[in-house]
């Protein structure tokens, strides 16, 4: 609601008042600026550009100035005109207003979710997978041994079971029984992604932004509503850990912890935020919510060994899991004799920036520590399957929406365009843009470039943002961002 002060440092704006401009024009770009909740004072202006020669002796040397001048001006008139933008958006709403605009945003998506449900019978592979891990459960067989195709720790094939039986009772297919928990997780997670933005801003339009980015995502709708993977349920986890430490980080330590274990124990890669939450918890905390990460996945590895027997297929199964690479370094490369040494490479570079930035870097910003962690594992990884370009859309929407925006563009396409080409059962019906896609699918190399490409920019500009002339230089550009 306050003004925002703003000193204006742009030596040839003082020129403009001093020499070239009258006084009403000055008074009317005042009063300009207050418009966009800016306040200026004459006082503020630094002093004047000198002219060379003193005042201009030419058509030639006054256009030469005010060349000069208009460069000059030009970022410092963007930078206000997103501290306005910024202004409004922050502008407090009350509880009713808020809540009614998220309300409209979950219930866009529920409809937008249930469309794609409803026109897509998922990715054939996984699909029919799903339909064995439920028949081990209800045979009363251990699914390490029933089937190869059970590579995660035993949390998912409950869930599976309980869609299974869904579909036994209502007569509705496997292929979209399956897909109501993981809808529901992605409602979730938007609501919990305004939730994490109101604890930084407060109830204003500007917390909403980062969970309509997410919740009408083509790269969430299509990989949960239409795939059917269970990625979403694990994002579900990690923002409830990310919301339950809070920004004073010491809240509730202890259930962030367990949150973020039962998403490592529905899939193994959250272990990789590990190092972040470990070394930004609580002095004294740091052992213990290192230990309370792997509860939940040592108690489900328990409780299922206890009804159907252990084997060590539970451990190798999970741990020796390897992507299918639908994108990655194997995807662009595609060269056999190379391809060895790059995977060892990209592997060490991952767990080294899983470790060093988020740590040393980000300690007080966790959305951005998690998109970065992501970010890096998108531009080194050597294998990729197509549903963890998810991963990144929610905590990237918050810690920068901007950079959110292009890479759900570019993720977006590279997606579509493969499930198109190789599980066109998993994606609706789209007229000429799906034949457009179609002949895209087997050369998608450029959107697959460009997702890469963001990923690194984006852990680059993390690592640059402390810099004082590079937060000076991308004032417009965080205009949008929740941590700052």
């Amino acid at each position: 609601g306050a003004p925002t002060f703003v000193l204006i440092r742009a030596a040839a704006l003082a020129a403009v008042v001093e020499r070239m401009a009258p006084p009403q024009d000055l008074l009317d770009l005042i009063r300009q600026m207050r418009r966009v909740g800016v306040r200026v004072g004459v006082d503020q202006l630094p002093g004047a550009v000198p002219l060379v020669g003193g005042a201009p002796q030419s058509a030639l040397d006054l256009w030469r100035w005010q060349d000069q001048r208009d460069r000059a001006i030009l970022p410092e008139l963007v930078a206000l005109g997103a501290n306005g933008v910024r202004g409004r958006l922050l502008r407090p709403r009350s509880g009713r207003i808020f809540g009614l605009a998220l309300g409209g945003i979950l219930l866009i998506s529920l409809v937008l979710h249930l469309r794609v449900i409803l026109t897509t019978s998922g990715a054939g592979f996984d699909i029919d997978s799903y339909g064995i891990q439920a028949d081990a459960v209800f045979k009363h067989l251990n699914v390490y041994l029933a089937t190869d195709r059970y590579p995660y720790p035993p949390v998912w094939i409950w869930i599976v079971a309980a869609a299974n039986e869904l579909s036994n009772l209502t007569g509705l297919a496997l292929a979209r029984a399956v897909k109501i928990p993981i809808m529901l997780a992605d409602l979730a997670t938007a609501w919990l992604m305004a939730r994490y933005a109101c604890q930084r801003v407060g109830p204003c339009l500007l917390a909403l932004i980062p969970a309509a980015i997410f919740a009408w995502n083509p790269v969430t709708l299509v990989i949960s509503a239409g795939h059917g993977q269970f990625d979403g349920i694990v994002l579900c986890f990690i923002l409830l850990a990310l919301v339950l430490r809070g920004p004073q980080e010491a809240a509730r330590t202890d259930l962030a912890a367990l949150a973020l274990g039962v998403a490592i124990a529905l899939k193994g890669y959250p272990v990789l935020l590990l190092p972040a939450f470990v070394l930004s918890a609580p002095e004294g905390r740091k052992v213990r919510t290192a230990v309370l990460a792997f509860v939940p996945l040592i108690a489900a590895m328990a409780l299922y060994s206890a009804i159907f027997g252990f084997t060590p297929l539970m451990i190798t199964r999970v741990t020796g899991y390897r992507s299918t690479p639908d994108f990655g370094w194997h995807y662009i490369l595609g060269d056999p004799g190379a391809l060895p040494q790059v995977a060892r490479d990209t592997r060490i570079g991952i767990v080294l920036l899983a470790l060093l930035v988020p740590g040393t870097l980000l300690w007080r910003r966790p959305a951005a520590a998690v998109a970065c962690t992501f970010a890096a594992f998108y531009a080194l990884t050597f294998d990729m399957s197509v549903q963890y370009l998810i991963w990144i859309v929610p905590f990237l929407a918050l810690a920068y929406p901007l950079w959110a925006t292009a890479f759900s563009a570019a993720a977006g396409v590279a997606a579509i365009a493969f499930y198109v080409q190789l599980f066109p059962a998993a994606v609706p019906a789209m007229g000429r843009l799906g034949n457009v896609l179609r002949l895209l699918g087997p050369e998608r190399y450029p959107a697959v470039v460009a997702m890469m490409a963001i990923s690194a920019a984006v852990v680059v500009y993390a690592c640059l943002s402390a810099v004082p002339w590079v937060r000076r230089a991308t004032r417009a550009f965080r205009v949008l961002d929740i941590e700052v």
